[in-house]
């Protein structure tokens, strides 16, 4: 039901109705929110004389994707005695913070000048300034840290703190010196928040953040209830993709028409985003999509499917931050550079081209989609690609990786599977396409392609079959022949791209449904395996057996 902005006599919402201009604050919210405003002493002191604030001036909030977080700190920056200092992993981040607080607010980042820096200073200094925010870099440069006191901060704010763990030990050190920038600019009074964090990821931010200390924990099942998840087994991703937008001629990946959806589903709704691994999978993918939509899309344009990622220019990313914020219809292609608490509420779909490092990556991202409360869809694109990328990493990553790989081939609810991993527990299931019956464990084209191989078996090398598979009779032993004399699966993938047919008999064999004679005189030839499947491969390296 909803609520005018006269009803509540609740002074939290009244604050939140005066400040932010929302009627009301979710229970969760307001109890962040009462911890910090009383850890800050703005209530006054504890009558009891007990230790209250001291208890919760350290605290650690894990609130799902689309709950709100950044209400929890915007509204006590409005009240606190001094600014607020926020850190932020993505300048993405940091320009969405700007457009909600103007010109109250200030970015400290690197390459800044001397007179630049000095102005934010005396903007400061002025009382004009509610929240300065910054990344770990610029914070703990040798120009910036020992000045971070002239700020007056009384609350430092640690956004998507996960990524102490995530991105700490790896490439981005400053973020395990959090701890440094809280004693140099005298702040007591500090929260991280997260979506998700497994009691790892939990304990790190306790090790690194709050060193001697036992943070105060708010946390909620970061379970997002309107997020369908879904895998899709592919042999070539970046034609599963072009195939996901087109209309609903329900075409399956042999191009032979279907009475049933090719993706098991509803249509792709859009605005959606797709997460690419490197900055030049988010650019052809990008590029791609433009040449082959919009002449099969009505109403699809070219300018409507834009990539994004660090590599862009500080103008270029500002840009198209701005045009996928305000679009209803377009298709991003991008790293994880966009997405971390980014506030586009009405992402429909969020697709993974490859299988994220970690489960609290993959809620992360994922959870950008549907953050308006509405249905929202994760679809997760694998191939062998995905299965070699397990022997690349080592250590705690790779174990975190092949909890991953687990989530490929588990036969029970892919949502509490991932829920799990992370110590929560769920009754029921939002959605996924176990739960919902349209589960693929396979690659739709695969047995068709495997079946033609069979029928030819021990007759064609990979050049041979792209081009028997293709339709192509010229320079192979089919030229002259007639319509009755070519083979069983001739032309099966007329409508792929020579391209693509040479990825879906590379993943065939990868996944072992397909094998290569490697001695005289059948070396190269090709036949169907007689045992092994990408299920089993992918048990063996996620080191799970399938649950249900």
């Amino acid at each position: 039901m909803n609520r005018n902005l006269s009803e509540s006599t609740d002074p939290l919402d009244q604050l939140a109705q005066r400040y932010l201009k929302i009627p009301y604050l979710f229970p969760f919210q307001k109890l962040v929110i009462h911890n910090i405003l009383k850890a800050s002493r703005m209530y006054g002191p504890d009558p009891g004389g007990g230790d209250t604030e001291e208890a919760l001036s350290r605290q650690i909030v894990i609130l799902p994707t689309g709950a709100g977080k950044s209400i929890c700190f915007h509204l006590p920056a409005h009240l606190l005695a001094g600014p607020t200092l926020v850190v932020y992993p993505l300048l993405g981040l940091m320009n969405d913070q700007l457009r909600r607080f103007g010109d109250e607010a200030v970015v400290l980042r690197g390459g800044q000048s001397r007179h630049e820096r000095e102005e934010i200073f005396r903007k400061v200094k002025r009382g004009k300034v509610r929240m300065v925010i910054s990344n770990p870099e610029a914070l703990l440069s040798p120009r910036l840290l020992p000045r971070l006191k002239d700020l007056g901060a009384r609350h430092f704010v640690i956004d998507e703190a996960h990524c102490i763990s995530e991105w700490g030990k790896s490439f981005r050190p400053a973020y395990l010196e959090l701890a440094r920038v809280a004693e140099a600019a005298g702040i007591e009074l500090i929260t991280a928040f997260t979506a998700t964090a497994s009691p790892r990821v939990l304990q790190e931010i306790r090790e690194r953040l709050f060193a001697g200390w036992t943070p105060n924990l708010v946390y909620a099942n970061p379970d997002r209830p309107n997020i369908r998840y879904q895998v899709l087994p592919v042999l070539s991703k970046d034609r599963c993709l072009t195939r996901l937008f087109l209309p609903a001629f329900r075409t399956t990946e042999t191009g032979k028409t279907s009475p049933h959806s090719r993706d098991g589903g509803a249509e792709i709704e859009r605005p959606a985003i797709i997460f690419c691994r490197s900055r030049a999978s988010a650019e052809l993918t990008a590029i791609r999509l433009r040449i082959q939509l919009p002449p099969a899309v009505p109403g699809l344009e070219a300018g409507d499917i834009r990539f994004y990622h660090a590599g862009l220019s500080k103008e270029e990313k500002n840009r198209i931050e701005r045009w996928f914020f305000e679009s209803e219809g377009g298709i991003l292609a991008s790293t994880t550079a966009y997405g971390m608490g980014v506030d586009k509420a009405n992402i429909r779909t969020v697709i993974h081209k490859s299988v994220p490092p970690t489960v609290e990556a993959y809620l992360q991202e994922s959870g950008r989609g549907g953050r308006d409360g509405r249905p929202a869809r994760a679809l997760l694109l694998w191939n062998g690609n995905d299965i070699d990328a397990s022997s690349t990493t080592s250590g705690e990553a790779s174990e975190h990786y092949r909890q991953m790989l687990g989530y490929l081939v588990t036969t029970g609810c892919r949502r509490k599977y991932l829920l799990d991993l992370l110590g929560y527990s769920i009754d029921t299931c939002g959605g996924c396409d176990i739960c919902n019956g349209i589960v693929q464990y396979s690659p739709p084209a695969a047995p068709l392609i495997t079946e033609a191989i069979r029928l030819n078996r021990r007759k064609w090398n990979r050049t041979e079959a792209l081009k028997v598979l293709k339709g192509y009779p010229e320079n192979t032993a089919l030229s002259g022949r007639s319509l009755l004399g070519r083979p069983a699966g001739f032309g099966i993938l007329s409508s792929w791209e020579q391209e693509e047919v040479g990825d879906a008999l590379r993943m065939l064999l990868r996944l072992g449904y397909l094998k290569e004679h490697r001695w005289f005189p059948r070396r190269g030839v090709l036949s169907p395996k007689d045992n092994g499947s990408s299920n089993q491969n992918l048990q063996e390296l996620s080191g799970k057996p399938e649950t249900r």
